[in-house]
């Protein structure tokens, strides 16, 4: 994979920039320059600019944690962890990934277009965990390896050429569990020995709460493979993302829980690497018989 660092560009801009730049200024001095790897994926300035004026936007710690980012310790991290990645799956992966400074609103994000990825990995010293990125980054470039493949796609009677919006928009709930599942659990076998709550992206408090309302989780899961079985268009993977979906409310990146846990279970009786290019359509009758319910007693 083709390897863009925007961070000189940005870190030239935010060394000058002591308050939050105009709109004016962000238009002149840095969207020219990264506009061609950000407008399609988060789109044009004014939106992006958005952000800055978000009122819970620490313009002065933002700043200074960005200003700390080792520029050369996190080339040699993704190069690393794409060496990782390819090592573990033997494989060429194919697209480009985008280093820069995050803008206070992502920090990973593999985006899809015509069977081509774009990895955008956005930095920052806020993470008092080192390990952070290189779980981020393994997550995100698994996401490349499965994702890239037809047979991932072909019972689904799915295409890799489709634009980004369609790739969002026909994503199957189950493919969603699935993919984001096998991610998180790839990335423990290339980072081990950490907690398990940072592979599923929670805090120990977050994912506590998440193991003690397992039975809520099992049937949020449940219910979308269930709707997408019977009535495909109704299903949509959006709906878990949404803490209101679960009673209590639960935290954001609830379903990687779950889904991690459903791959961990699946690799009982299958390698790993066997599972990158497995249709997910395939092992729906196994998701709906999985339970986080029993699975968290043995492993949480």
């Amino acid at each position: 994979m083709k390897i863009t660092n925007l961070l000189p560009i940005q870190l030239d801009c935010l060394k000058r920039w002591e308050q939050i730049p105009t709109l004016e200024i962000f238009k002149k001095e840095l969207f020219p320059q990264v506009q061609p790897y950000f407008e399609d994926a988060f789109g044009p300035a004014e939106e992006i600019y958005e952000h800055f004026k978000d009122p819970n936007l620490n313009w002065e710690k933002f700043r200074t944690q960005a200003l700390k980012i080792d520029e050369e310790k996190e080339l040699e991290r993704i190069k690393r962890n794409l060496a990782k990645v390819e090592n573990q799956f033997n494989l060429k992966l194919q697209g480009e990934i985008v280093l820069f400074a995050m803008f206070h609103y992502i920090d990973g994000y593999a985006r899809f277009d015509k069977g081509t990825q774009r990895v955008f990995i956005g930095l920052s010293t806020e993470n008092t965990n080192d390990y952070y990125y290189d779980i981020l980054e393994t997550h995100e470039l698994t996401h490349v390896a499965r994702e890239s493949r037809p047979e991932t796609w072909q019972g689904w009677g799915l295409s890799l050429n489709v634009s980004n919006d369609e790739f969002v928009e026909n994503q199957p709930v189950l493919e969603h569990l699935f993919g984001e599942g096998y991610s998180c659990y790839i990335s423990q076998i290339l980072n081990p020995g950490h907690p398990e709550w940072e592979y599923v992206y929670q805090t120990q408090e977050s994912f506590e709460l998440i193991v003690k309302h397992v039975n809520e989780v099992d049937r949020v899961m449940h219910e979308q493979i269930e709707l997408e079985k019977i009535s495909p268009e109704k299903a949509d993977y959006f709906k878990l993302y949404h803490s209101e979906q679960y009673n209590p409310p639960l935290p954001l990146f609830t379903q990687y829980v779950w889904a991690k846990a459903w791959v961990e279970n699946l690799t009982k009786n299958e390698k790993p690497n066997d599972l990158l290019t497995r249709c997910s359509i395939d092992l729906r009758n196994h998701a709906l018989n999985f339970r986080l319910t029993n699975f968290q007693k043995k492993s949480f």
